[in-house]
């Protein structure tokens, strides 16, 4: 946090600078009574000054979410729980069923098989589906 700080404010402090360099056409001679050292680096200084005081005020600054976000983000977590759980109790509901239709299936499979041999059996028992 200290080099994120430290390079900000040093870049800053290098865009202040430059900002302050005098073009060719408004260049003030240093020797004439309008130039003073004071006022030419004064409000790079103020806005540098301003900035390190709002990121001081924000590294202060706690890092908590207020209340009703978190109870509202607790809530979420807990629907989100519930629907899983829904969800996975309906996947193994869905496997249990896919697995009795293939009993069922092969059951009837094997009637066909029989009355095409000849045979008369016509429904399928408790054993032959377990």
């Amino acid at each position: 946090m200290n080099k994120i700080y430290a390079s900000t404010v040093s870049t800053l402090k290098s865009i202040a600078w430059t900002r302050e360099l005098p073009d060719t056409k408004e260049f003030v001679d240093p020797t004439s009574a309008d130039f003073r050292e004071e006022e030419r680096f004064s409000n790079p200084y103020q806005i540098i000054n301003e900035l390190e005081r709002k990121i001081n005020m924000l590294q202060v600054k706690s890092y908590a979410m207020p209340k009703e976000r978190e109870e509202l983000l607790k809530a979420v977590v807990c629907r989100v729980d519930a629907l899983e759980a829904e969800l996975i109790s309906t996947k193994k509901a869905l496997h249990e069923a896919l697995l009795r239709q293939d009993e069922l299936l092969a059951c009837v499979d094997s009637q066909e098989a029989a009355m095409s041999l000849g045979k008369k059996k016509r429904w399928c028992t408790r054993k032959s589906l377990k």
